[in-house]
C-alpha cells in the first residue's frame, strides 16, 4: 500500500522514511554533556540498546526518553541533539531507548521494549558517579551520612544489641483543603503577591523570586491556614502559577480537585527503616545506627535528612552512624 501512494518520484517505503533528511539532524558539533554512555540491557527481544546522558549535577532525576516516529522510524542518533539539550537545560539525566521498530517487529514489540527500559530505570536510576572501573548504577539519590564517635567499636563492646527493620507504606496526608495558590503580579513596586496554603512561606518566596528573577523582598507570601499538611505543603505549584500570572498580566488562581490532589501532590513516601541500638548493662544507650531508604518515585527528594536529624538528636548518645537516601 505504501508503494502505491500517489505523488511520483521515488516509491515511498519504510526504508525511504527512515533515511534521514539533512534537516533531521542538528547541524554543527554535538552539544557537550558531562557524560554520554552507550550500553545495553537484556530486553524482551534480546539486546536493547540504551544511551544515557548525564549532566554535571550530582544525583540528578532520570527521564526515560522514547523517540517519536510512530514505532516505525527514529533511532538514537536522530534524537541525540534533543537529548543533550534536555539533559543540560532540565538538569536531569536522560535515558534514550532504541526500541524495536515495525514492521520488522510488530506491535507490541516497541511498547515491550519501552516498558523494559522503564523498569531498568526504576531499578538503577541515573547514579553513575565515579570512574569507569568502579562505576555502579543505583536508583538511590541524595544520600546523606552522619557519624559521631566510633559506632562499630561501641557495638562490639555493648552488653546488649537490638536491631529491627520496619516498612511503612506510601500515605496521603489528606489535609482538609486541597492545594490552592493565587498570584497577583500587579504589586505597585513591580513585585508579586502570593496566597498559598503552605507550611513554608520563606521557601515559596525564595523559589518564586528565583523563577521571576526578582529580589526576595519583591515577593510577598501570604500563607493561608493549612488543615493538616504533615510535610506535604511546603512548595509545589507556586512558581508555575507565578509564571502564568506574569504571562497573563493578571491574577491567576490554581485549585486542585481531590482527584488531582491524589495524582499530582506530595504524599508521604514509603520507607524501609533499619535501626540498631547498643546499650550498656545499666540500659544506657552507647550507640545508634540507622539506615533510611525512602521510595520517592522519580523524585530525588524525601525526608531522609529530617529522619536522620531526629534519630541522632533526640537521645544523648556518644556514637552514631546514620545513613539515608531517596
Amino acid at each position: 500500500m505504501l508503494e502505491s501512494l500517489p505523488g511520483g518520484g521515488e516509491p515511498f517505503s519504510v526504508e525511504a522514511a527512515r533515511r534521514p533528511s539533512p534537516a533531521a539532524r542538528l547541524k554543527g558539533l554535538p552539544e557537550p554533556v558531562d557524560q554520554v554512555e552507550d550500553f545495553g540491557i537484556d530486553g524482551p527481544g534480546g539486546h536493547l540498546a540504551l544511551r544515557l546522558y548525564r549532566p554535571g549535577a550530582a544525583s540528578p532525576p532520570l527521564l526515560v526518553f522514547l523517540h517519536g516516529g510512530g514505532w516505525v522510524i527514529g533511532d538514537l542518533e536522530i534524537q541525540d541533539g534533543l537529548c543533550r539539550a534536555l539533559a543540560n537545560r532540565a538538569g536531569c539525566a536522560v535515558l534514550s531507548v532504541d526500541y524495536r521498530l515495525a514492521p520488522e517487529h510488530p506491535f507490541p514489540a516497541a511498547a515491550d521494549d519501552a516498558w523494559a527500559a522503564c523498569c531498568w530505570a526504576a531499578a538503577h536510576g541515573a547514579d553513575v558517579e565515579g570512574d569507569e572501573a568502579g562505576r555502579q548504577r543505583s536508583n538511590a539519590a541524595n544520600a546523606i551520612s552522619f557519624q559521631r564517635g566510633d559506632a562499630a567499636a561501641a557495638f562490639a563492646a555493648a552488653h546488649t544489641v537490638v536491631e529491627r527493620s520496619y516498612r511503612t507504606s506510601i500515605v496521603h496526608q489528606s489535609y482538609l483543603e486541597p492545594h490552592a495558590t493565587m498570584v497577583d503580579p500587579a504589586a505597585p513596586d513591580g513585585g508579586v503577591t502570593v496566597w498559598s496554603c503552605t507550611q513554608a512561606q520563606f521557601a515559596v518566596r525564595k523559589e518564586v523570586a528565583a523563577v521571576l528573577a526578582l529580589a526576595e523582598s519583591d515577593v510577598v507570601v501570604k500563607p493561608m491556614p493549612v488543615g493538616g499538611g504533615f510535610g506535604g505543603k511546603f512548595l509545589l505549584y507556586e512558581p508555575l502559577v507565578a509564571l502564568a500570572a506574569r504571562a497573563a498580566a493578571a491574577p491567576v488562581r490554581l485549585v486542585l480537585t481531590r482527584q488531582e490532589e491524589m495524582l499530582a501532590a506530595l504524599p508521604a513516601p514509603a520507607a524501609l527503616i533499619t535501626i540498631k541500638l547498643a546499650a550498656a548493662a545499666d540500659g544506657t544507650l552507647t550507640a545508634i545506627a540507622a539506615d533510611f531508604k525512602f521510595d520517592s518515585g522519580c523524585f530525588p527528594n524525601a525526608p531522609q535528612s529530617i529522619a536522620a536529624l531526629m534519630t541522632g538528636s533526640v537521645y544523648q548518645c556518644p556514637n552514631l552512624d546514620v545513613q539515608g537516601a531517596a
